[in-house]
């Protein structure tokens, strides 16, 4: 079957559009599982929790609890209501809006968290990201004395609201692999080298991307560090960004 397209990579303001149904599977906690020919739901994925919201037509309605990515194709999983649309018809898609705003904002929160370690003049590389909503954090490979990590808050966060008041832009591009190291301070492993990669540019620092981000930073008011870490040679960063009311379903 060929890939899904995923057109919340061009489109992540997108809330609502139009999909075919191409195969009802199982998915592996015996949900029934919708696969699309496109979509706008966000698989779960690269630390950022999925979209969910709904699939619909003019008689049927299947409320999506869970989205997964299996080999390029997207699983909508979930439970429908009425009878299910035929393969090869037109679906209506509908995302939990509050949801995809505040998973952008955590996942663009984390980059920011990037620039921060950057202008604190950190030359360490980041291992992990988590932008889900219990506790958001990114994890870097080295450590910092204990002695100077209050310190390292302050500055760190000096940065992320002096960024943040500038309101400056969050750019996307999309660039072939080989091009990634011209512009891309560190290339994650696994990224794949047979297609153009979305790269997300804020003040000069890029990274490679797969997530939804917000448009600007002025939408992350409000973001703070709240702890560092060091577990076994990792330094952990933890913030939070006001949210609405992310744990919404439809």
């Amino acid at each position: 079957m060929a890939e899904t397209i995923l057109e919340y990579l061009h489109e992540p303001y997108r809330y609502f559009g139009t999909a075919t149904l191409q195969e009802i599977r199982t998915d592996d906690k015996g949900r029934s599982a919708l696969v699309l020919d496109r979509t706008i739901f966000y698989p779960q994925g690269g630390g950022q929790a999925c979209d969910l919201g709904r699939i619909e037509d003019d008689s049927f309605r299947f409320d999506v609890a869970a989205v997964t990515c299996v080999d390029g194709v997207v699983l909508h999983s979930g439970v429908g209501y009425s009878v299910m649309p035929a393969v090869g018809e037109p679906v209506t898609l509908r995302l939990n809006e509050q949801r995809r705003i505040f998973n952008s904002r955590l996942q663009s929160g984390g980059h920011l968290l990037l620039n921060a370690m950057r202008d604190a003049g950190q030359a360490l590389v980041a291992t992990k990201g988590y932008h889900f909503p219990d506790s958001p954090y990114l994890e870097f490979a080295g450590t910092v004395p204990e002695s100077d990590r209050a310190a390292l808050v302050e500055i760190l966060q000096g940065h992320i609201d002096r960024l943040i008041g500038s309101d400056l832009p969050v750019i996307q591009q999309f660039l072939p692999y080989e091009r990634l190291g011209e512009i891309c301070r560190n290339v994650p492993p696994g990224v794949p080298r047979d297609r153009p990669i979305r790269v997300i540019t804020i003040d000069g620092f890029s990274q490679p991307c797969g997530g939804t981000h917000v448009r600007s930073l002025s939408e992350l008011t409000g973001m703070r560090i709240v702890r560092l870490k060091v577990k076994r040679r990792y330094l952990r960063v933890s913030y939070v960004i006001p949210d609405g009311n992310p744990s919404a379903s439809t």
